[in-house]
């Protein structure tokens, strides 16, 4: 018996390998960062007219990970697990002597399923390094596949002209205009990264916005945003890759948004916001934070508190509860499933079916009223985003998707 279970057990080894354990960190629901980051109110009331310039400087495309570690031959990995085979057996007889007797029976079995098992492993590797090779051939060599800087700064534009108060024009080259706008918005595409990690890729848009006074070229405001999504290398190849389309719309979405919140909606107040349970989902997991629900039309609440102190100015202490409104939204990957904007209460009924059998995220944001006067506060988000997997030294915030800490809702099958 105990030689059976030690088979039994190699085979598992061979076949399976080891998961990887994960710490999750208790929930903190108060998040908030410090307020310095943000442009005061008074900067802001100074910029009413906004010259987007996208830079005509290409984007550097970066492999990086286990892309260019070489892969086993067929031969090569039967060999190799062969040999394992063959060590496995030797173990057992040192470890206990009277396994002498049946390795005859053993090590033939042993080196068989070792064989089997090493050239299985490697044809999968081989058909692994194919898709990397074609994936990264494809986007390396095709100037489009990048999101381009001119594609970025119209959307960015176009969320400039929707803010109140507020004139936004797009146009390329230099201190062009510089009389007839308040400040000039440079963006510009720095690289995309591609990240393989065995059978998976985290791709990765890099942006740098820099905010700067038309008249002395003061910097006013900047900084760099990323976009990440991950995927297989079987996804991200297939129909002519078509989640490459989709990937691009998210990010130049998410990126733009982020620009446009970051210099001239946002303020970061320290709060706690969270989801709580309604009739339709039930919390389940992580702390209260993710649900599941029965029905596909679900309601979804959630609960937020101001707490004070904040070094914001008066204008923070001002803030109605009943001019509080929320704007919501629904991923299903990447993609928006759904949205809706200015819900007056902390729950609301979703209007469109969701599908069965699904993994959504989901997230609001408050908008705060005073004075005529509208801003946006943070995405409601898990703050212990360092989920530590062991088999990683360090945890890479680019790397993470922008969904990533949002509640997760479970749709009944």
């Amino acid at each position: 018996m105990r030689f059976a279970a030690a088979i039994v057990l190699g085979t598992a080894l061979l076949t399976t390998g080891c998961a990887s354990p994960f710490y999750m960190g208790q929930q903190e629901s108060t998040r908030y960062r410090v307020t310095s980051s943000q442009m005061s109110e008074e900067l802001r009331a100074s910029i009413n007219t906004v010259l987007v310039r996208p830079s005509d400087r290409e984007p550097v495309v970066h492999v990086d990970g286990d892309y260019l570690k070489e892969t086993p031959g067929v031969g090569e990995g039967a060999a190799a697990g062969a040999g394992a085979g063959v060590a496995a057996t030797g173990e057992m007889i040192a470890e206990d002597a009277r396994a002498i007797f049946v390795a005859p029976i053993v090590l033939p079995f042993a080196v068989v399923l070792g064989s089997i098992t090493g050239a299985a492993a490697a044809k999968i590797q081989q058909e692994i390094q194919e898709f990397r090779d074609e994936l990264t051939s494809e986007i390396t060599e095709s100037s489009n596949r990048p999101l381009p800087a001119e594609v970025l700064a119209e959307s960015l534009r176009s969320r400039l002209q929707n803010l109140p108060n507020m004139e936004a024009t797009i146009e390329a080259g230099d201190d062009t205009n510089s009389d007839e706008v308040d400040a000039f918005l440079d963006v510009s595409v720095t690289s995309l990264t591609i990240l393989v990690e065995k059978g998976d890729a985290t791709m990765t848009t890099n942006v740098s916005a820099a905010l700067r006074r038309s008249k002395d070229k003061q910097l006013l405001f900047g900084r760099g945003y990323s976009f990440a999504q991950k995927d297989s290398l079987r996804n991200w190849a297939a129909d002519d890759y078509a989640v490459w389309a989709e990937y691009l719309q998210s990010a130049k979405r998410n990126i733009s948004r982020e620009i446009s919140a970051d210099m001239f909606e946002r303020i970061l107040l320290r709060h706690v916001l969270r989801p709580v349970a309604s009739e339709s989902v039930a919390l389940v997991s992580r702390g209260n934070w993710n649900g599941k629900t029965r029905i596909q039309t679900p309601t979804l609440a959630w609960e937020l508190f101001l707490l004070g102190g904040d070094s914001y100015g008066e204008w923070v202490d001002r803030i109605d509860e009943d001019n509080i409104f929320f704007d919501l939204e629904i991923y299903d990957g990447a993609t928006l499933a759904y949205a809706a904007n200015g819900i007056s209460q902390t729950h609301h009924e979703v209007l469109s079916p969701l599908d069965k059998c699904k993994n959504y995220t989901w997230s609001v944001r408050p908008i705060y009223h005073v004075d005529g006067k509208s801003r946006a506060g943070e995405w409601m988000r898990y703050n212990s985003l360092s989920l530590m997997n062991f088999t990683k030294k360090t945890f890479d915030p680019e790397t993470q998707q922008f969904w990533e800490g949002f509640p997760r809702l479970k749709t009944r099958c």
